[in-house]
């Protein structure tokens, strides 16, 4: 297993004495874990996989607030050294029903090395990085929902599990060389493949510190910054596999005068299936337009005439037998037929609105006996 580098004390005194050392001999590691709270069995709440305890937490913090829970836990933020610890830790997640969120892991992008490390400083060996991660830019390390890692920003909120090593971990076997500073540079290696093949990606090299002999040493022995690890490649948009599709125009709004005709536009693939407008990448087709803008021709206004009485029908008698009376209106107006006062046809004889009427003798026809 692996020590981490910050360590919290339970008495702060102690606190400035720790991380000092370049590197913990067994002695150092067996010191810290009798007087630091290294345990022999997982705490209450802790789950056990080999040699170390875990604690799944779904509240979400930003790595920094997690890290330092972790630590007043006694523990670390998650790392992951084999597959078998991986698939641990994710039947865990389904057990408990906590299998659909992010959390957190504890390696983070170093600029200088070009790769992403773990706590320890030790570089990430085993891995399980989703396609087209990690992403540039992005310096945090996160185990995905049901699978794979990705990145994200540092100060985001996401879940986390803490790692409780127990007292008969390993240390690591990380070396850290002692020779002077003298004759060296940072060396690069080739540049790796683009993470994409279209729309914008990244792609890495290694950079490391080197002597005379290229072997690899620790970054301080180079005093200059290091070459850039990350650039951005194949920015080039992607083709892509939905097209617009148009209607036919609909009729004109107008015969004349100006007016506007529509259609419908949609964005699909082969199977012509409406889809986001979004993924259809050239340029939208227009949906409206104008029409029939000739002027409309100028029709004559008609004068309306004279007033006069118009009437309407008469009604039907008043009564089915004898005499009765017949009722019908009259009314003056112009051509356009709408009523105007009486006075407005004073000139003129007015009809009857009122006449007799007899249909019938109403006595009734009785037989002999």
């Amino acid at each position: 297993m692996h020590y981490l580098m910050t360590i919290k004390t339970t008495d702060p005194k102690y606190q400035n004495r720790i991380g000092q050392r370049q590197y913990l001999t067994p002695s150092d590691i067996l010191m810290m874990n009798n007087l630091y709270g290294c345990p022999e069995t997982c705490p209450q709440g802790w789950v056990l996989f080999s040699n170390a305890c875990y604690q799944v937490n779904s509240g979400k913090k930003n790595i920094q607030d997690a890290t330092d829970s972790c630590l007043d836990n006694g523990g670390g933020i998650l790392t992951l050294r084999s597959i078998e610890e991986e698939k641990f830790l994710r039947a865990e997640l389904v057990k408990k029903n906590l299998n659909n969120m992010f959390y957190w892991l504890g390696a983070k992008y170093s600029p200088s090395k070009g790769s992403f490390l773990w706590p320890d400083a030790t570089e990430v060996v085993y891995n399980a990085w989703s396609q087209g991660e990690p992403r540039f830019g992005l310096d945090c390390a996160l185990m995905m929902n049901r699978e794979g890692w990705g990145t994200d920003r540092c100060d985001m909120e996401r879940s986390y599990i803490c790692k409780r090593e127990l007292k008969t971990y390993k240390r690591s076997e990380v070396k850290i060389k002692t020779e002077k500073k003298g004759d060296y540079k940072w060396q690069t290696e080739d540049w790796d493949k683009c993470s994409v093949s279209c729309g914008g990606g990244q792609k890495k090299r290694k950079t490391f510190c080197a002597g005379e002999d290229k072997k690899e040493v620790e970054n301080s022995f180079c005093e200059d910054s290091p070459p850039i690890a990350w650039k951005d490649c194949n920015v080039e948009p992607c083709p892509s596999h939905y097209k617009w599709h148009v209607g036919n125009w609909r009729d004109c709004s107008r015969t004349c005068g100006g007016g506007i005709k529509r259609r419908k536009k949609m964005c699909a693939g082969k199977d012509m299936i409406s889809t986001s407008w979004k993924l259809c990448k050239n340029q939208s087709p227009i949906t409206k337009k104008k029409c029939n803008t000739e002027p409309c021709p100028r029709t004559k206004t008609r004068v309306p005439s004279s007033p006069v009485w118009k009437v309407s029908l008469w009604s039907k008698c008043s009564k089915t037998c004898r005499s009765g009376h017949q009722i019908r209106g009259v009314f003056c107006s112009k051509s356009d037929n709408k009523p105007l006062i009486a006075t407005a046809c004073s000139g003129q004889t007015k009809p009857v609105s009122l006449k007799p009427c007899v249909l019938k003798d109403c006595t009734l026809k009785r037989g002999l006996c």
